[in-house]
């Protein structure tokens, strides 16, 4: 029997689910911004809005961020799922500690993750 995955929560299915939709929304918000030109609405808080929501999610700023999260994850689920092995032993925690400690002031520094990379 091969060993199963490590469950991920529900922000970071939600979080992947958001990343691969990212093109079809932006093109959406693109669309419904176009669709009000020329007419009365073209100036509404809602065009408003969506062009501040384009603005902000075509930014590479935002998309690393979303994979910087998912990065985070990861380097996190192995620490939780190292500290609560059965096979583990008291012994190798300030080892699994100073393991996460180290992936996070990596990824603190501008070493990607493998999500970034």
């Amino acid at each position: 029997a091969s060993p199963r995955p490590a469950a991920q929560t529900s922000e970071t299915v939600a979080l992947k689910n958001f990343l691969i939709d990212l093109p079809v929304i932006v093109v959406d918000l693109q669309r419904a911004i176009e669709a009000t030109v020329g007419t009365a609405d073209a100036q509404s808080v809602l065009v408003s809005k969506r062009r501040a929501w384009l603005r902000r999610i075509t930014q590479f700023k935002f998309v690393a961020v979303c994979l910087l999260l998912l990065d985070i994850n990861i380097i996190s689920r192995r620490f939780s799922k190292g500290t609560q092995a059965d096979d583990g032993v008291v012994v190798d925690l300030p080892l699994l500690y100073d393991s996460y400690r180290t992936s996070i002031a990596q990824l603190a520094a501008g070493s990607f993750g493998p999500k970034v990379q």
